[in-house]
Parts: structure tokens; C-alpha cells; sequence
């Protein structure tokens, strides 16, 4: 008759014991991904990869992506919306993106590195009006992570030569 290893015979503990390491010792990748692919735990969170930022200098408004080294932004993800009594004399600019096809979305004009997105507020300034502005954008990592769209309201702070700006909450 066979005898049956259990917790309580010493040689079933030590292999109980020698599994709980060997499975916490393993990094946690789904089970499809080869062991040269990359796991979540390889990706910055999105607020680290695309840093969002905005100023004011007398009329002019802009937004300021900071853009991780690796990480990418799409230019037709990009939306800016003025929030609140402010309107816009001109429609939000942004410069030509490099031309990627993405596995994802096929042909898209990209950003990497930073991208400043502008337009011409309409009417005076007002002395201490803080324009608020509601953004979204969505981007991904040259290793294969795409992050969900991503909105951000942002409260415009007024710059000086300086170049303050009023960061994303």
C-alpha cells in the first residue's frame, strides 16, 4: 500500500513550502506572454508617462504635454474643451505628428517626446480670471501597452515671462 504525503509528513511540508516560493518568486505575466514580453508591472502609470500642463500669457493659451521617453501620444486622440464663460478666437493648433501605422489603429500622426497644443482666447483678459479647460488624450507605449483615454480638467493659471503652469488634477 502507498503511503500518501500530507502536510503532516515532513517531505509533503518542505514541498508545500518549496512551491509558495518558487510561485512568488515568478514575475506575474498572463499566461499567452513569452518570457522576453513585458508585464503591466514594465509600464509607467499613465499620469508619469503623459504629463499635462497648461498656461496663459495675455491671450494666448497652451497646452503642454511631457511625454515619456518610449511612450507615445496619438494627435487624433487629442481633445481640448475651454469650460465655463471663456471662449476662443481661434480653433486649438497642433503640430504635425509623425506619421506611425499602429497595430492598434492602423496610419496615425504621432507625438513622442512633447507637443504643445495652442489657440487665441476671445474678448480682454480679465484681471485675474483663471480659464478652465477639460482635455483628453490617449496614448500608448512602444512596447505594446495601450492606455484608455485619459481626461483631465486643467484650472489655467496666468504666466509670467517665467512660463508658470498650472499642472493637471
Amino acid at each position: 500500500m502507498r503511503r500518501r504525503i500530507g502536510l503532516r509528513d515532513p517531505r509533503g511540508l518542505a514541498l508545500c513550502i518549496a512551491a509558495l516560493l518558487l510561485a512568488r518568486s515568478t514575475p506575474a505575466r498572463p499566461w499567452w506572454a513569452t518570457a522576453g514580453e513585458s508585464n503591466a508591472q514594465d509600464f509607467l502609470p499613465a499620469a508619469q508617462a503623459f504629463r499635462v500642463s497648461a498656461r496663459r500669457v495675455g491671450q494666448r493659451l497652451t497646452v503642454h504635454w511631457d511625454i515619456a521617453p518610449g511612450y507615445y501620444l496619438y494627435r487624433s486622440r487629442i481633445g481640448i474643451r475651454v469650460l465655463g464663460a471663456d471662449r476662443l478666437a481661434s480653433p486649438w493648433r497642433l503640430p504635425t505628428g509623425i506619421l506611425r501605422t499602429d497595430r492598434y489603429f492602423g496610419p496615425q500622426q504621432v507625438f513622442f517626446h512633447a507637443v504643445d497644443a495652442t489657440a487665441e482666447l476671445a474678448g480682454a483678459p480679465a484681471r485675474d480670471a483663471a480659464p478652465r479647460l477639460q482635455v483628453s488624450f490617449q496614448g500608448c507605449a512602444l512596447a505594446g501597452l495601450c492606455y484608455p483615454r485619459i481626461t483631465k480638467r486643467l484650472v489655467v493659471t496666468r504666466a509670467a515671462s517665467s512660463s508658470r503652469r498650472a499642472v493637471g488634477r
